[in-house]
């Protein structure tokens, strides 16, 4: 067992937590899922079940900040993987009713037309919006406002049949109702109640604890509070 996980560690050293952790966990599809409740429902194995949640709505705007607000790996907007998915799509269904929503000038973005003209300043105004998101991305990851806005996104998300693994509700994903869980634990509490959980499970010890301290949203410890409510009155406003 140690060498196991020895070697997984050598394959996968510091902070690659996510390839790490599906090196080990089962890899399952829709129907091996749905098969493994059922099997874990009649079996009356003593199986400890966690299920760790996040409030649905952060969830939505994590969801939009790291997959649809920004380009990734440097690439070009039309390169980008979830442009291609899904925001190309979201950005042609629902453009015309964001700008209805909230003006022309919301939307404009820096073309190349020469010389500093009114009408080149006009080009810059959209820049003072980050291009329809209410915070700048860093790194230029939002070059222009060919990228959804997340009013878009969520008009996409109310109509849309197909649910991303990134944004799809718990409900659906986990199967609360039919998998009686053992344990709940919130993703705004990750660190203590995980914690806890370790220590009723007798499971605790210093290097799990140091580990847990290192979890944070890496795009702000402060989603949950200040920025969520922004992204929020925005859509309500």
């Amino acid at each position: 067992m140690q060498a196991e996980k020895d070697a997984i560690y050598e394959e996968y050293p510091g902070d690659h937590y996510i390839p790490r952790g599906l090196a080990v966990a089962p890899s399952l599809t829709g129907a091996t899922w749905k098969k493994y409740i059922d099997e874990t429902i009649t079996s009356g194995d003593n199986v400890t079940k966690v299920l760790v949640v996040r409030h649905p709505f952060d969830r939505l705007v994590s969801a939009f900040r790291d997959k649809l607000e920004r380009t990734h790996a440097n690439r070009e907007i039309k390169d980008d993987f979830y442009f291609k998915r899904y925001g190309k799509t979201i950005v042609s269904k629902y453009r015309q009713g964001a700008i209805q929503r909230f003006g022309q000038d919301f939307f404009r973005y820096k073309q190349n037309i020469g010389k500093w003209t009114s009408k080149l300043r006009d080009c810059f105004c959209s820049q003072e919006n980050n291009f329809g998101t209410p915070f700048p991305v860093a790194y230029h990851q939002r070059p222009s406002a060919e990228l959804p806005t997340f009013w878009e996104f969520v008009q996409f998300v109310i109509a849309s049949a197909y649910k991303d693994d990134h944004w799809v509700p718990i409900l659906s994903a986990c199967h609360p109702c039919r998998l009686n869980y053992d344990y709940i634990i919130k993703f705004e509490e990750l660190t203590s109640e995980t914690e806890a959980f370790l220590d009723l499970k007798s499971m605790s010890s210093p290097e799990i604890s140091a580990k847990l301290g290192k979890v944070v949203n890496r795009r702000g410890g402060q989603l949950h509070g200040f920025v969520y409510k922004v992204f929020v009155y925005k859509i309500l406003a």
